[in-house]
């Protein structure tokens, strides 16, 4: 009688493992034909108003943790595209979060270039996420594109739920493939390019020159050394005349703009307002997810730090 109910126990087990298998299979194959069958929109959209959008949402996810969100826009993106924007937010702002939540310290970087294509109303957008987080073993990157039933572990292609599968099959409708480099503890980089056509070939952000064509003379302090290599980059592709901070202090010069942040301004704001020709011209970084101080007179602007803010407050005026 034992042996009986052993017996039914077991086939009692296997029937379960069966009808579980076939009811995964019957998702998997459920969720495959929805992806299958997704079509995509061909919009006409503001690819540096969806980044800034995306930024946002992203800061808010970083909270006060010490982590700087950093993008870095090619300057010949153009101003409109045509494509699926809501497609492309929704896989860019899931690797941004996948990078988020495995960072501790550091960096999560986004980087995106532009490279001409034959034909002339097409480019190649190679965009990219980067961080300096956890990292990923080899193992746990064979199956980071598989899915998966639900998070069953710590395991960090466990925690990603099925977000980098439903982002695989987005950028392979958009003719791509996500690629993934890491290494555990060092950090990781997911990247991929799509074509996309242009709906309006101007510079999605550029610097109104004034009239006499002086080339603006800039300055910055910060608290963070990532804010200042974003700055240098964004310079350095505007062809911006930059002073060290260090030298206009020494020798008492005077700029037009000032970047700074608000640790670095609290610490010298006498100092810089000697500094600067205007007071407004003083550009202080601020994360819109965090309380902070009132600052009158100067110019807050919103992290992340990209092409977009960056032109605008130099334009100013």
């Amino acid at each position: 009688m034992g042996n009986l109910w052993l017996v039914i126990l077991i086939a009692g087990i296997v029937i379960i493992g069966i009808f579980l298998a076939l009811r995964f299979s019957g998702l998997l194959d459920r969720i495959k034909f929805s992806l299958a069958n997704i079509k995509l929109a061909e919009d006409a959209y503001a690819p540096l108003l969806m980044l800034e959008d995306i930024g946002q949402k992203c800061l808010s996810q970083i909270g006060n943790s010490a982590i700087e969100l950093i993008f870095d826009v090619d300057k010949n993106l153009p101003a409109r595209l045509y494509g699926d924007e809501g497609r492309l937010r929704q896989v860019i702002l899931s690797l941004l979060e996948n990078s988020i939540r495995f960072t501790e310290k550091g960096y999560v970087r986004l980087l995106i270039k532009v490279y001409p294509v034959t034909e002339n109303d097409l480019i190649e957008l190679h965009i990219s996420v980067k961080d300096t987080g956890t990292g990923i073993g080899k193992k746990e990157i064979e199956h980071l594109f598989s899915f998966r039933r639900k998070p069953r572990t710590r395991e960090r292609q466990e925690a990603l739920g099925n977000g980098l599968f439903v982002s695989q099959h987005l950028v392979g409708k958009m003719g791509g493939e996500i690629h993934v480099k890491s290494e555990k503890d060092r950090g990781s980089e997911f990247w991929f390019s799509i074509q996309q056509r242009i709906a309006d070939p101007a510079p999605a952000a550029y610097i109104k020159r004034p009239e006499n064509g002086r080339v603006p003379k800039v300055s910055a302090k910060f608290s963070n050394s990532y804010r200042e290599e974003a700055l240098m980059c964004l310079l350095n592709m505007y062809k911006i005349s930059y002073i060290p901070y260090d030298i206009l202090k020494d020798v008492g010069m005077m700029v037009d703009y000032l970047f700074t942040d608000h640790g670095a301004f609290y610490e010298s704001e006498e100092e810089m307002l000697e500094l600067v020709r205007r007071r407004e011209n003083i550009c202080v970084l601020e994360n819109p997810q965090r309380d902070h101080k009132k600052l009158e007179g100067v110019t807050i602007v919103y992290r992340p730090f990209f092409s977009l803010n960056f032109c605008q407050f130099l334009s100013q005026g």
